[in-house]
């Protein structure tokens, strides 16, 4: 059976957030960074492989996006000047070239591209902030962008998310801007708890524009992430309580354990108890969808049990990398300070 890089890289994230099956994660290793190494150094693609499913549901860039995000973890574990760490990372920075320099001006990676390329541009967003924190060349520009563009597909005065590039699906915008804006979310939160330890604001000092400031948080940054905090507030709740929002577009596919994927690294991000209850509520509905073999099968769209399990297992497990995530955020701060 013909596999392709998009499957293999987010299989292998799935075990290495797991911490298992490390020989399985090295033959992956091996075969996405051969395909690098074989792709043409101009263009944003690294196989010619076509017509997968995570490519005509995600988007065409997606094997470059998921293996962006895989080598970014695989670095974190190979010996420093070894040669297996300089093709690991010689393929890695190919990558995140080619990437960026597929991002259109919005800050998305293609709104017509795929049936639902917002979660390509969401995963993408991801990527770079994993390269950045992997210490691989990441323009700051370039993930601001991105950030950018998936915190605009939702509308804090309605509480809704757009559908475009969602295939109408409200679910996969709005999880998409969730991911986006826990760093900025969890970013205030920090300046506020600072700040309240260093006696300048008061013990019940809560995240406000005003209070950043007095936080001692950049100037133009203040307003930026006190938006995120306000609308991450807002997306948890519509994710925790409204089930009609979760079902997405009606029964389980790729696209729904994605959109999981996103809440729950977001969520962990952010901290607090939203995320144990979310990880009990998925765990509920998980198990009762689950195959009797013990994998997920999407049933529309990316039906790959692969692909499927692969994303509920990261959705389940997404405090294993709590800290990993939480350095997005760091990151975040550092983009930022003086």
């Amino acid at each position: 059976m013909k596999t392709d890089p998009a499957t293999t890289a987010f299989a292998g994230l799935s075990l290495l957030r797991a911490g298992a099956h490390p020989e399985a994660v090295k033959r992956a290793t091996d075969y996405v960074v051969r395909a690098v190494e074989a792709a043409p150094e101009a263009g944003p693609l690294i196989t010619d492989i076509t017509r997968t499913q995570p490519q005509t549901k995600l988007g065409p860039f997606i094997d470059t996006v998921l293996t962006v995000q895989f080598l970014s973890r695989v670095v974190e574990n190979l010996p420093e000047g070894s040669d297996r760490m300089k093709r690991v990372r010689g393929a890695l920075e190919g990558c995140v070239r080619k990437l960026q320099a597929a991002q259109l001006t919005d800050g998305s990676w293609g709104a017509n591209r795929g049936w639902a390329p917002v979660l390509q541009s969401s995963l993408a967003t991801s990527a770079l902030e994993m390269a950045s924190v992997a210490e691989t060349d990441v323009n700051p520009k370039s993930l601001s962008r991105a950030r950018d563009y998936q915190k605009s597909l939702f509308d804090v005065a309605t509480g809704r998310a757009s559908g475009e590039g969602a295939a109408g699906v409200e679910l996969y915008s709005l999880a998409s801007a969730k991911r986006a804006n826990a760093a900025g979310a969890r970013y205030a939160v920090r300046a506020i708890e600072e700040a309240i330890a260093k006696g300048d604001l008061p013990a019940d000092a809560e995240v406000s524009e005003a209070n950043l400031d007095a936080a001692g948080v950049p100037a133009g940054v203040a307003g930026g992430v006190a938006e995120s905090f306000f609308a991450a507030d807002l997306q948890g709740d519509r994710l925790a309580n409204d089930d009609a929002l979760l079902r997405g577009f009606g029964s389980n596919g790729g696209e729904e354990y994605l959109s999981y994927m996103q809440t729950s690294e977001a969520l962990v991000i952010e901290g607090g108890d939203a995320w144990l209850q979310w990880k009990e509520k998925m765990h509920f509905k998980l198990e009762k969808i689950q195959s009797p073999d013990g994998s997920w099968t999407g049933h529309h769209c990316i039906t790959s049990p692969v692909f499927s399990t692969s994303a509920v297992v990261q959705t389940l497990t997404a405090d294993l990398d709590e800290e990993l995530l939480r350095k997005a955020a760091t990151l975040l701060r550092e983009m930022n300070e003086p």
